[in-house]
């Protein structure tokens, strides 16, 4: 693995073990309101502002 891989791997693994808290609370909540296949609104939504509040795809 290169140093670019490990210091991303890190970025990762440290971002997880910080938001684990938030990621909990989004899979409880997406599993709470089941959709319908290819009509995930909500699911969409809630992974949509999670990944903003946690810095995800950024």
């Amino acid at each position: 693995m290169t140093t670019l891989q490990e210091m991303a791997k890190a970025q990762i693994l440290y971002d997880i073990d910080t938001n684990k808290e938030k990621y909990l609370l989004v899979s409880h909540q997406i599993h709470e309101k089941p959709e319908i296949s290819n009509q995930e609104f909500f699911c969409v939504k809630a992974v949509d502002r999670a990944s903003k509040c946690c810095r995800l795809f950024s």
